[in-house]
């Protein structure tokens, strides 16, 4: 059985002359508890295991302290454990880690000859400085050519559409994907909106993170399971590898879609057999960590059917984290 208990990482961000607070939630893991009766009645053992932690040599230097007392350094290499002995009480921990984040635990009891094996998943949540719902386009395939009334109820503000949007779209679809208005065509239904939704923490823990530079081959394959044409991939990775390929890493997450709704919703006449809706949302990140890969979900193209792609890019404070020396004999 796992218990999970949260403790919170203190970041400072420094901006011209003023420090930003900014705080995250982060989860500690208890994995085992047991006795150790050859233990003396006075002691008890803590192991800490980090994961998610990411470099090159796949390693980290952790500097940590127990109680407010003498900063000490442990050397993380992959899944080796920090053993640290100690009373039996509560105890409160802080560990700096080079990529300088500080993270802090709640008081965390141990008793006499007990011995406790901790995870901490060092993925964090990042804190939200602005969303816009960007480049958003819905394509309708018709098995024949149809009279459509398009509805959308948008979930942002500053919306933006093209064509002219007034109360609802009225166009004849052709199986082509060609929207004929009274006097032009398009390709597409297009619309935009600022503050649409957040990148929340589960959306942070599963996805992708690949690297700028492999970002073109990632969308061609990843799209492509999803069942996109190569037209509708064009328009998608135009859009969007340009400014991704210059990060060193990007981490997305797909939405698909009812969950798509928290964007806008739709009131088609007459109702397709398939709408099928893929957003990415994504960030630029410098060091990548541990991520549940996501299954993709595939578009069903029988019938009437409607597709609608979209992504959002966040845009995240950067962590600026006082290191403590490791001189000073207390951390307040």
């Amino acid at each position: 059985m796992h218990y999970r208990i949260l403790i919170i990482i203190l970041s400072i961000s420094i901006s011209s002359a003023q420090a930003e607070m900014e705080f995250y939630i982060f989860p500690i893991v208890l994995d085992s508890l047991n006795i150790d009766l050859s233990l003396p009645q006075d002691e008890a053992i803590y192991f800490f295991t980090f994961k998610g932690i990411h470099n090159k040599d796949k390693s980290q230097v952790i500097q940590y302290n127990i109680d407010s007392n003498k900063t000490k350094v442990y050397q993380n290499n992959g899944e080796s454990k920090l053993e640290i002995k100690t009373i039996p009480g509560k105890h409160i921990f802080r560990f700096f880690t080079q990529n300088y984040h500080e993270i802090y635990s709640d008081s965390i009891e141990i008793s006499s000859q007990q011995v406790a094996h901790y995870s901490i998943n060092m993925t964090f949540e990042f804190q939200q400085l602005h969303d816009i719902s960007e480049k958003p386009v819905i394509y309708l395939y018709p098995e024949e050519p149809t009279n459509v009334e398009f509805r959308i109820d948008v979930k942002g503000d500053n919306a933006f559409y093209y064509p002219t949007y007034q109360d609802s779209w009225k166009f004849v679809a052709q199986p082509n994907g060609e929207l004929e208005f009274t006097d032009k065509s398009y390709n597409y239904l297009f619309w935009e909106a600022s503050g649409a939704a957040p990148f929340n923490r589960d959306e942070a823990e599963s996805g992708f993170i690949i690297e700028g530079a492999s970002i073109v081959q990632f969308l061609e394959e990843k799209l492509s399971e999803a069942g996109l044409t190569s037209k509708e991939q064009a328009d998608f990775i135009t859009y969007w590898a340009p400014r991704m390929q210059k990060n060193t890493y990007n981490l997305i997450h797909f939405v698909f879609n009812e969950a798509c709704e928290e964007y806008a919703t739709f009131d088609i006449s007459p109702q397709p057999d398939h709408i099928y809706r893929i957003y990415m949302k994504w960030t630029n990140i410098n060091t990548p960590f541990t991520i549940e890969p996501q299954e993709i979900k595939k578009m069903n193209r029988n019938g009437f059917s409607v597709l609608e792609w979209g992504g959002q890019q966040s845009y995240f404070k950067r962590n600026v984290c006082r290191f403590p020396p490791l001189e000073s004999s207390n951390h307040e």
